[in-house]
């Protein structure tokens, strides 16, 4: 058609079209820039709850603890976010978890050696995060969630009586502040810790025993595990036995049977650490059991167990989806704990390899295999500087498609482990669970993305996506899950 008109009237025809093209762009420039203003107003809606949460915390930590405000400054030390609606603590964790997987690649950049291309293109499409962050899974359920409660024995606000709770405070203004009225706490726990209040009371804990601690496990039948912590400074056997004399006398068949302990034991701790010297049965069942995604599972007093058992369903469904997608042929399972991961996972691996350095933990692994009928997994007593090649060895075959689970404690892992890990190149997926990625693990996570070098052999890691679960709520702790492969 343009060759039926002159010079003129063509450049006024392609003007018109030129100018339609240029106010299509200045529109969705526009639009883009509404979105990234929205996109910044999130952001900055997130960091101003995060921020105002711990600065609210910190002012009214800065009161002095008395016997009217005790029981507040325990929340906001132990549950900082049982104020906030359940959607806003959502949101603030959701901040958190974007701040420890920025921080990583902050760290990342600034080590220049460290920083891949590849590694350079997964910081750029994910908006200056390690790698792609999929959000935070709530909870399915987010009060009396806690199915194990550890607590302290020790002077409460009066200065005068013993009480049970937590710590608050520091130095020579350490007091202990009951935990009844925490949103997370069982109130099957509130009774039984209540018990011991009275027994600490009354004339049968005058048996000269130093007090240490309280440990409580419950389940999902209500069925609960009391353990009676004793400091072992002049505990003579003379004195053990009278300590035990005095729980036994209190705590009878039918006063346990009304809280809904079916396990009692006393436990002898050093002074200092609180680390168990020794372990005495008083009655009831040996251990305890509990149900997760159609499993059973036999728990030690020791033993490690997620804390939030419906919340734990959703994140070993998630990893279970991992590991499948991957269908790799061995699944070593670091610090397997009661054998947990592993036996969720036995149905779509072929071998499991289990290790914890809790020896207990690894009878009830052994012992929770059998009872779920799982025949291909086996358990060792170690650490993660166990983990070598020659373990993955499985009737004479070397399974060079391994994933390893890694779900240490807050702490993360030490050097030494990241480096077996890292040098055993049979592992080509390893999955991170970490429920402080704020700290050190945030260390490991470098570390294992490191080029290689003597300190760190091996090909490196390569974070691939990463997901949380608000295994905590009322607490500004999650757990996240990143996913690494090679």
């Amino acid at each position: 058609m343009h060759k039926f008109l002159d010079h003129s009237s063509l450049w006024l025809f392609v003007s018109m079209d030129l100018h339609g093209m240029t106010a299509q762009c200045k529109n969705l420039t526009r639009l883009l820039n509404r979105l990234l203003d929205l996109r910044k107003l999130v952001h900055m809606r997130r960091a101003n709850m995060y921020n105002a949460a711990y600065k609210n915390n910190s002012l009214r930590r800065s009161k002095t603890l008395t016997a009217e405000n005790q029981f507040e400054r325990l929340a906001e030390s132990a549950t900082p976010l049982y104020r906030h609606p359940y959607e806003v603590q959502l949101e603030i964790k959701h901040q958190i978890m974007e701040k420890a997987l920025r921080k990583v690649a902050n760290i990342v950049h600034s080590k220049r050696k460290y920083c891949s291309e590849k590694i350079e293109k997964i910081i750029r499409d994910s908006d200056g995060l390690i790698c792609p962050f999929l959000g935070i899974k709530p909870a399915p359920q987010t009060t009396n969630y806690r199915n194990k409660l550890q607590l302290l024995i020790y002077q409460g606000v009066d200065g005068e009586h013993l009480t049970i709770g937590l710590i608050v405070g520091r130095g020579e203004n350490r007091v202990c502040v009951p935990t009844d009225h925490l949103k997370n706490i069982k109130s099957q726990h509130t009774k039984i810790i209540q018990s011991t209040r009275d027994f600490l009371q009354s004339p049968l804990s005058r048996c000269h025993g130093s007090w240490k601690g309280v440990l409580i496990r419950s389940n999902c039948w209500d069925q609960a595990m009391l353990v009676v912590q004793v400091g072992s400074k002049g505990l003579t056997e003379e004195v053990l036995e009278k300590v035990k004399c005095g729980l036994m006398s209190y705590y009878t068949p039918d006063f346990t049977a009304d809280l809904g302990i079916t396990s009692m034991y006393l436990q002898v701790t050093s002074e200092n650490m609180g680390i168990c010297k020794s372990q005495h049965h008083l009655q009831g069942d040996m251990h305890i059991y509990e149900q997760l995604l159609g499993h059973k599972f036999r728990i030690s007093p020791n033993a490690f167990f997620q804390q939030n058992t419906p919340a734990a369903e959703v994140m070993y469904s998630l990893v279970h989806q991992i590991v499948a997608s991957r269908q790799s042929k061995m699944l070593i399972d670091v610090g397997c704990g009661v054998g947990t991961i592993g036996i969720l996972m036995s149905d779509v691996v072929d071998n499991i390899l289990g290790i914890d350095m809790v020896d207990s933990a690894i009878a009830d692994a052994i012992f929770n295999a059998d009872l779920n009928d799982v025949k291909n997994a086996s358990y060792v007593v170690g650490t993660a500087r166990a983990v070598s090649k020659s373990l993955l060895v499985k009737d004479g075959v070397v399974h060079d498609d391994t994933v390893a689970v890694v779900n240490p404690c807050r702490n993360g892992l030490n050097k030494k482990a990241i480096m077996r890990l890292r040098g055993c190149d049979a592992i080509r997926q390893l999955i991170y669970i970490s429920c402080k990625p704020h700290g050190n693990a945030l260390v490991n996570f470098v570390d294992l993305i490191a080029p290689q070098s003597e300190e760190l052999p091996g090909i490196p890691f390569t974070p691939v996506k990463a997901v949380a679960v608000d295994m905590f709520p009322q607490t500004v702790h999650s757990e996240l899950i990143i996913t690494f492969e090679r």
